[in-house]
């Protein structure tokens, strides 16, 4: 798998753009910036200008890195479907997902009158939208997906669990939407129920259509 250097510039310039804009606002930025926001929209942690304006740049060009480098040793990205995968678009979603969540716990703490209570659930929402809808059409691989022992043996049990757990994504993500317009206080304990079912169940429908597999075979290459 090669990489087409094209398609990553919207995520590089998002890097450069964040990376730039935080180093030019540290001379001007308080000693003490927010760090943390709880589940109720409420700023609850603090720290450095380290922590505050570079420490989540810096890890999303960790994991931007982490995600180019580790498919190119995977040899389930070096032939069939996923040679042409669209982890460009991924890394950049992911990227922005933790852009957005820094400005959020940045303003919401800075300027607390602008009320960003709704915001969170909105933006975990609109990700597992998004992540969901790729991984329902992602192809066997190593990297992204459900990983199971019953997964890993049989392409039926893969595809079948890879696109339940889309789905069910999917309808988490427009139901965290609904509650971040609606109800906003209550969407964490629906969450944590919520992912707990889905995952509960993803397992469950991989062992049995593993079962169901007549002649299970390794669903990506080996090596």
């Amino acid at each position: 798998m090669n990489i087409h250097w094209r398609k990553e510039i919207p995520t590089l310039l998002v890097l450069t753009v964040w990376l730039v804009a935080m180093l030019a606002a540290w001379p001007a930025a308080p000693d003490r910036l927010p760090t943390h926001m709880n589940a109720l929209g409420q700023v609850d942690g603090h720290g450095g200008k380290f922590m505050g304006l570079l420490f989540v740049p810096l890890v999303a060009v960790a994991m931007y890195a982490l995600m180019l480098v580790v498919p190119l040793r995977d040899a389930s990205f070096q032939t069939g479907p996923n040679r042409v995968a669209r982890l460009p678009e991924f890394r950049l979603v992911i990227t922005l997902v933790l852009l957005l969540a820094q400005l959020v716990v940045m303003i919401g703490g800075l300027f607390p009158e602008v009320g960003l209570a709704a915001f969170l659930p909105a933006l975990v929402g609109s990700f597992f939208i998004l992540a969901g809808n790729y991984l329902g059409k992602t192809r066997p691989n190593r990297l992204f997906g459900v990983r199971t022992p019953w997964t890993f043996r049989s392409k039926l049990a893969w595809v079948g669990a890879n696109r339940l757990a889309g789905w069910g994504m999917v309808l988490e993500g427009l139901l965290l939407v609904v509650l971040a317009m609606t109800r906003p206080q209550v969407w964490f304990p629906v969450f944590n129920v919520a992912s707990a079912l889905l995952v509960i169940g993803v397992v469950l429908y991989s062992y049995v259509l593993f079962k169901r597999d007549a002649d299970p075979m390794p669903p990506f290459p080996q090596g």
